[in-house]
């Protein structure tokens, strides 16, 4: 699942993440880093979680990360565009956020064709 998710990200904004041999390069705070497709140790979730939160600040949207019983719960929202926040749930903080965020640029595009 998460390495779809991180083709998914290639694809709609390859400023921030892209394939490089096979891992994926994520951009933060200026510099990249490398995860591989399938990150595991918690430092690559780590970075992930970082690159992703950077990204949606990027963007002037905003975001709500909470812990539950089921789960990591996502809200993400951007003021400019019309809709429903966008919600994701995940058993890892970084894949919720990616999910939700991957989620949101896939329907920025929809609204932008």
């Amino acid at each position: 699942m998460i390495q779809e998710l991180l083709q998914k990200w290639a694809a709609l904004e390859p400023s921030r993440c892209c394939r490089d041999g096979n891992d994926y390069r994520l951009l933060d705070d200026g510099r990249y880093h490398y995860i591989p497709p399938h990150p595991t140790f918690s430092d690559y979730l780590a970075l992930l979680q970082h690159a992703v939160q950077a990204a949606i600040s990027s963007r002037g949207s905003r975001m709500q990360l909470e812990n539950s019983l089921d789960g990591w719960k996502v809200v993400l929202l951007h003021p400019d565009v019309v809709g429903a926040p966008i919600l994701s749930l995940g058993k890892e903080a970084a894949i919720a956020l990616l999910t939700a965020y991957v989620n949101w640029l896939e329907k920025n595009q929809e609204v932008r064709s």
